[in-house]
Parts: structure tokens; C-alpha cells; sequence
């Protein structure tokens, strides 16, 4: 089960949609497409923002323009931009970010970027991206990586700092 931090804090609203997977939202731009049977897609707020949620697939975005497409259950991609499109291929994805200085690139299907600010670029090389071994690089001041493997979590020093996912 995946209980980061981030999902306990926006995920507090009511569910819409049901069955049919339409969801109810009255952001314009928002355009989500859910492919799996269990996903229930959730509008938040004033602005309802979305949150599109199945048994494992947890896109989030704070954006107005935010157009989630997978077909992957293991795919969680997570950003703050404003015009984010991730993009899902199988098990081995690459998440494509419009955003342009956000630019994480991982085919390793344990990776969960996670991004709060646009000046991040976190990179992930399948060498060192696999499970507790994962170790997303960080050319920002002040990213905060989320580890999702179920029993690590993160260690980040200095300004340019190399995050590690280590064992609890």
C-alpha cells in the first residue's frame, strides 16, 4: 500500500465519478483519461483540481492544464507545473514533462519522481535505479525527493545534493 505524504495531504475530498469513469470536473483544461477499470478520478477544491486515482495510479498535479494518459497501473508520475503531460509505456515509461526546466527521464518502473518545483531536474539511469538501489540526482536548492518503495525513505544534503533512498 502506498501511503506517502503527499497523497495523505491533498487526498481528503469526496470521490466522483463512479463506475462509469467520468469524472466531475469543471477545470477546463482538465482531460483526464483513466484505462483501468479501477480507477476513480477525485476534484479537489474550489478550482477542482484533480486526482486521479486507481489501485496504484496516483498522477497529481497543481496545474491548470494537467492531461493524464496511462495504461500502467505502477505508474505514479507527480508534479507541480503547469503543464505536465505524463506519458505512460508499459512498464518501462518514460514520463514526458512540458514543463521546461522539469525534465525527469527513468525507464525503471520502481522510479517515482516527484517534483515541487519547476527548476528541479531530477534524473533517474536504469543503472542505479532499481528498487532500494534507486538514487534520483538532484540539480536543485531545494527538491525533497519521495521514496515509494514501501520501506525506505529519503536522505538529502547540501544544495546540490544527491538524494538516496535508504532502508528504514
Amino acid at each position: 500500500l502506498v501511503t506517502d505524504q503527499y497523497v495523505e495531504d491533498i487526498f481528503t475530498d469526496q470521490y466522483v465519478g463512479g463506475s462509469s469513469f467520468r469524472p466531475v470536473c469543471r477545470e477546463s483544461s482538465y482531460r483526464p483519461v483513466c484505462r483501468e477499470s479501477s480507477y476513480r478520478p477525485v476534484c479537489r477544491g474550489s478550482r477542482h483540481r484533480p486526482i486521479c486515482r486507481g489501485s496504484s495510479f496516483r498522477p497529481v498535479c497543481r496545474g491548470t492544464s494537467f492531461r493524464p494518459v496511462c495504461r500502467e497501473s505502477s505508474f505514479r508520475p507527480v508534479c507541480r507545473g503547469s503543464s505536465y503531460r505524463p506519458v505512460c509505456r508499459g512498464s518501462s515509461y518514460r514520463p514526458v514533462c512540458r514543463e521546461s526546466s522539469f525534465r525527469p527521464v527513468c525507464r525503471e518502473s520502481s522510479y517515482r519522481p516527484v517534483c515541487r518545483e519547476s527548476s528541479f531536474r531530477p534524473v533517474c539511469r536504469e543503472s542505479i535505479c532499481r528498487g532500494s538501489s534507486f538514487r534520483p540526482v538532484c540539480r536543485g536548492s531545494s527538491y525533497r525527493t519521495v521514496c515509494r518503495e514501501y520501506s525506505y525513505r529519503p536522505v538529502c544534503m547540501g544544495t546540490s545534493f544527491r538524494p538516496v533512498c535508504r532502508g528504514i
